[in-house]
């Protein structure tokens, strides 16, 4: 079955199903699934979590016929995140304090997408994403990666993913009364184009449409 570090928990809270899939970490880097459960839901409208209560018994009993499954206490998922509420936006932001190594730095560069988000606080909404598009060095923008070039400082321009907090929080509330830990939110749409496309897809222009049962 694999170690606790091994498996990977994902929930899919959406408007007429919750699903959850129990995956575990395979050599060859994707996810490997080990179980799924799906439910009827209740709690949600339009993506949207109205009835913590129902959502919460909806998440509890996925997890319950994953552990009669697999014999897997599931302990903490990602949970996906959507909706009408959630916005987009882009934003150009400057770290004088990166590159004073003399060069950018792996680690440095690692901490960017976080260095963006903790830096924000936008009123009743709750940062999801924040996803680097490319950087500026020294007057030349649109660098991809500037890891290893010597820098005075640097301007990152950032695709920005909010919701707003009291849906997110509803969704929380509903994760945390199932008796599992939420480790992040995941915006779905974001989700699926990331198992979907290829990297020379997403370079070209693809997009990949989710269509859900409610939205």
């Amino acid at each position: 079955m694999g170690t606790d570090s091994e498996l990977i928990a994902a929930i899919d809270v959406g408007s007429t199903k919750v699903c959850t899939i129990l995956a575990r970490k395979s050599r060859g880097g994707f996810p490997e699934v080990v179980s799924y459960s799906v439910a009827p839901s209740f709690g949600v409208t339009k993506g949207n979590v109205v009835d913590v209560n129902a959502t919460s018994q909806a998440i509890r009993r996925t997890m319950s016929e994953i552990r009669s499954d697999v014999g897997v206490d599931v302990k903490s998922a990602y949970v996906g995140i959507t909706g009408s509420h959630i916005g987009y936006e882009n934003r150009v932001d400057h770290f004088s304090d990166i590159g004073r190594q003399g060069v950018v730095t792996l680690d440095e560069f690692a901490k960017i997408p976080s260095m963006v988000a903790d830096g924000l606080q936008i009123p009743g909404r709750s940062i999801i994403h924040s996803l680097p598009i490319h950087y500026g060095v020294d007057g030349h923008n649109g660098i991809k990666n500037p890891v290893g070039m010597h820098v005075t400082g640097l301007e990152v321009t950032t695709h920005l993913i909010t919701a707003d907090s009291y849906f997110a929080d509803k969704l929380r509330e509903a994760v945390t009364l199932s008796g599992i830990e939420l480790k992040s939110m995941v915006l779905e749409p974001f989700a699926s184009s990331e198992s979907i496309l290829t990297q020379t897809e997403k370079d070209i222009g693809s997009a990949v449409v989710d269509i859900g049962g409610g939205t």
